[in-house]
């Protein structure tokens, strides 16, 4: 008898140049602990937000039940062969291994990696084969006893602590990892994605000790609030552009297009077509690429940016701090950079 175990790779990005994905293990070719990791290739399919996942389903021998298996992904890329596609280090300060582990059950769940969390968290579109595509709305709330959708009057864009401002409630399911999610197959008060484009929303959390927190979406792309203005819990009935984006509700969006200040609309692939400067060689391993993320609400004592021009120009100032020429990136080497602020209602 065996146990199966499948194996899942996804990298959360809409197209990747990726090849010869392996699946690679501390196991031999019966299924059995070694030392000598074997490889598998793994076969490239789609899920359900249409992003590429690599899976395979590897058989183990049910007489290994309760061994602890090591596993991990490696791929290439044009120019680049055998890279090592784990990101995340064990859970271990003496240790620098990039790897994941598992011990084998009877039943055992599929076991998964991201290389990044898109798709998996916010506001998403899922793909359906016979009718429009669908939203999943997700969130991460380990903690929490239940947690709802709530979707918010757009004239408003703001749910007061007493739950005015709701226009629909729809309860989330508890699934893996601390992770609550619906979709539109699960409800009927959520339709298709292009028709949710634009909604205001928020999550509906109640605590562990059984208190209720109305919070915003932290893996938004946008906050309908475009202003200063903080109710702190308390009944709104002005503008949602005066509304201080942290606190206001967030809003379903469309990756897959760019609104520009001016109103005008482009298809993503078009926005970012000169994203990268011509001649310049772009990082192919892990190890060559530095990642700053700044919270610039935090740069000084008591800072706060009451509106979204003081946040411009303090992220204008940090890009400048980080330019190639002068600033810490070409001290450090090539690198990305983001700056981004704080959503002080969020979970």
């Amino acid at each position: 008898m065996t146990v199966n175990v499948q194996f899942r790779f996804r990298c959360g990005l809409p197209s990747m140049a990726f090849d010869n994905v392996r699946l690679r293990g501390s196991w031999d070719e019966q299924g059995r602990p070694s030392n000598d990791w074997t490889s598998h290739p793994m076969q490239r399919s789609r899920d359900e937000d249409g992003y590429d996942v690599f899976v395979i389903r590897v058989p183990f021998p049910d007489d290994e039940i309760g061994a602890h298996f090591r596993w991990g992904i490696e791929l290439d890329r044009p120019g680049a062969s055998g890279l090592w596609a784990i990101a995340a280090e064990v859970d271990d300060e003496n240790s620098t291994r990039r790897e994941r582990s598992f011990d084998l059950q009877q039943g055992i769940a599929p076991q998964t990696y991201y290389l990044t969390w898109i798709g998996r968290l916010g506001a998403n579109r899922v793909e359906r084969r016979n009718s429009a595509d669908g939203i999943r709305f997700s969130v991460w709330a380990p903690n929490a006893r239940d947690v709802s959708l709530v979707l918010a009057d757009p004239a408003i864009g703001y749910i007061a602590d007493d739950g005015t401002g709701t226009v629909a409630t729809i309860r989330m399911r508890r699934t893996v990892d601390g992770f609550w999610s619906v979709e539109t197959s699960e409800d009927h008060g959520l339709s298709d994605f292009d028709s949710m484009v634009g909604t205001p929303y928020m999550y509906r959390v109640t605590r562990d000790d059984g208190s209720l927190a109305y919070r915003t979406d932290i893996w938004s792309l946008m906050q309908i609030g475009a202003g200063d203005f903080d109710p702190d819990g308390a009944i709104y009935h002005g503008s949602p552009a005066a509304l201080d984006g942290p606190q206001s509700c967030s809003v379903v969006c469309d990756p897959k297009r760019v609104v520009l200040p001016s109103g005008q609309e482009l298809a993503a692939e078009a926005f970012w077509a000169d994203e990268f400067a011509g001649g310049r060689k772009l990082p192919d391993r892990l190890e060559d690429l530095v990642i700053y993320e700044l919270h610039v609400t935090p740069v000084g004592p008591g800072l706060e940016f009451r509106n979204r021009q003081q946040f411009h120009g303090v992220d204008a100032e940090c890009r400048e701090m980080l330019d190639e020429d002068d600033g810490i990136i070409k001290r450090a080497g090539r690198g990305l950079a983001e700056t981004e602020g704080a959503h002080r209602r969020s979970c």
